[in-house]
């Protein structure tokens, strides 16, 4: 080959490498990533959701919800070795239905059934009864034989019972006192209700009842009871209080005794009294 022939070949080599270079420097260069929000956006096709299943919706308030309608039947039970077996009923017992105004609250003691039965008190008996003159209130009545009389008083008249056996000695007083006018039904409650006021010094508790209407002397009275527990000695006290208005003369009696025995002294010592004492001028 000659020299031209040389020549030729090298050119055609050179433009042939020229070429070459120019398609790859036309090619896209490679991207640096420095971030990962710079990653470049891909278009992902994401499949549609299986269908699900129709929702069934329960009332659990209502009772028709069975909790095995969310098992599997076909699964097998993982926890089998953990299963013991048990002779209780799976079906649930019913509560039972209390039909009392009391259900749901707390037990109480009943009385006297549930607590002890406390020693009864002594049974005592008031028979023997004597006229008492109370001179200076110009007044009798009948009373129990041998009471102490303590008449110091121009307007009250005392009779206390000696028995020390009991934690309280009962105690029958009568006043008279005059006032300047005659008292009406709501003069004499009010003067009940202030001669307890004046009572309740000496009781660490005292619960009066109500007034109500009782003759007195054969004129219209009134009395009211009350329960008490002494200051001084701790006795549980029972009392009355009657009075009435005569000729603007106030007639007030007031019987106190042991709290066991209230029913007995009003059978005996207040009836008594009251169906005997008079005017004795």
């Amino acid at each position: 080959m000659n020299k031209r022939g040389w020549l030729a070949l090298i050119l055609a080599v050179c433009l042939l490498a020229l070429t070459a270079c120019q398609s790859a420097n036309n090619s896209e260069p490679f991207q640096v990533v420095t971030s990962v929000n710079q990653l470049p956006q891909q278009n992902v096709t994401v499949p549609d959701p299986p269908a699900l299943a129709d929702t069934v919706t329960y009332d659990f308030d209502s009772g028709d919800y069975d909790p095995a309608s969310e098992e599997d039947p076909n699964a097998e039970d993982e926890w089998q070795e953990l299963t013991f077996e048990s002779t209780v009923s799976s079906v649930p017992t019913p509560a039972p239905i209390i039909s009392s105004a009391y259900a749901g609250a707390t037990p109480v003691v009943l009385d006297p059934i549930d607590k002890p039965t406390p020693t009864p008190a002594p049974a005592i008996t008031i028979t023997d009864f004597v006229t008492y003159d109370a001179t200076k209130l110009s007044l009798s009545f009948d009373g129990p034989v041998g009471w102490e009389v303590n008449d110091l008083a121009s307007d009250t008249f005392i009779l206390t019972n000696p028995d020390a056996s009991v934690d309280y000695k009962a105690e029958l007083v009568v006043r008279a006192v005059a006032v300047a006018n005659a008292y009406g039904e709501a003069d004499m409650k009010k003067e009940v209700k202030t001669l307890m006021n004046n009572l309740k010094a000496d009781y660490t508790s005292f619960s009066p009842t109500n007034t109500a209407k009782r003759t007195l002397m054969d004129k219209n009275g009134i009395y009211a009871d009350f329960t008490g527990v002494r200051k001084d000695t701790g006795a549980s006290v029972w009392g009355r209080i009657h009075l009435t208005c005569i000729n603007k003369t106030l007639i007030v009696m007031r019987l106190t005794c042991p709290r066991t025995y209230s029913e007995t002294y009003k059978d005996t010592v207040y009836s008594k009294f009251r169906h005997t004492v008079k005017f004795t001028r």
